[in-house]
């Protein structure tokens, strides 16, 4: 049956690979943390519906995959990251918190900043000490709009590239324009010259080459 464009139209659209590419996280933990495992639930909401007939994930599950990405490689179980996001969806009926801007820590214990104070939802338990220097860094690479992320720069894409749900369905582009990286790098595969290539598309080449570095860090990481 096809799917209504208001179903997905401004929430960008993934497959679970492309997830995985993008996140830096094995296909399978992308599968288990979204649509769950055997008798457990995912840990964050997919946000699409099935695209003729395959899983899809919205931008804000993207996000949150790369954070809880971050945060595991940092030793932070995910079992942990279940607890704040179930907390946070039931008490403040948030549906993508570790997309949500107004989560903090201060190295310690996880917040939400709401009616000007800080609260805490996180227990105490010491290996929060990693989300301060993961949850900042990487809140620098987002832009916000109505207290959600709506733009993303990965850092491999030097501020260049970026992936915009009202663009293209999220795909990764040279950053203000709709020309996509996967078109770049396909040029480039065909034996374009990155000088002529910035001329086809009228680009400058910084940020044709920022385009195929982060094309080229994906095939590494596939």
């Amino acid at each position: 049956m096809p799917i209504s464009e208001s179903k997905i139209l401004g929430k960008g659209i993934y497959t679970v690979s492309e997830a995985a590419r993008y996140s830096g996280l094995k296909f399978a933990t992308v599968n288990r943390w979204v649509f769950g495992y055997r008798e457990h639930l995912g840990i964050v909401d997919p946000d699409l519906p099935r695209i003729d007939g395959d899983r899809a994930i919205s931008f804000l599950t993207l996000i949150e995959l790369c954070l809880m990405g971050r945060f595991t490689k940092e030793g932070l179980p995910a079992r942990k990251l279940r607890a704040v996001a179930e907390k946070i969806a039931r008490e403040k009926e948030i549906v993508h918190p570790f997309a949500f801007q107004r989560l903090r820590t201060d190295g310690k214990e996880v917040y939400l900043f709401e009616d000007d104070e800080y609260r805490q939802i996180s227990g105490k338990h010491e290996d929060n000490r990693v989300w301060k220097h993961i949850v900042e860094p990487f809140f620098r690479e987002i832009e916000f709009r109505d207290e959600y992320a709506h733009r993303w720069f990965p850092p491999s894409g030097n501020k260049m590239v970026m992936l915009d749900p009202d663009i293209r369905f999220g795909e990764p582009v040279v950053k203000d324009t709709r020309i996509g990286t996967k078109n770049i790098i396909n040029l480039v595969k065909a034996g374009d010259s990155l000088d002529s290539i910035a001329k086809y598309y009228d680009l400058d080449l910084k940020q044709v080459k920022a385009a195929t570095r982060f094309e080229e860090r994906l095939l590494k990481t596939a």
